[in-house]
């Protein structure tokens, strides 16, 4: 159910507003990114030319 609510919330934003988010919130520690894919934990937050499009 989270990741429905982030996909709704972020869907269509841009990479640097989502490490924006993370980092204002103290989360930008666990994330990784990685051929187009932020990773935070085990969540994929995947980017097509910058912005999101899934999240899985």
């Amino acid at each position: 159910m989270l990741k429905t609510l982030v996909k709704s919330e972020f869907k269509g934003m841009d990479e640097k507003n989502i490490l924006q988010q993370l980092e204002r919130n103290e989360l930008n520690k666990s994330t990784l990114i990685k051929g187009g894919v932020l990773y935070l934990g085990n969540t994929e937050f995947i980017f097509y030319d910058g912005i999101l499009i899934d999240i899985k």
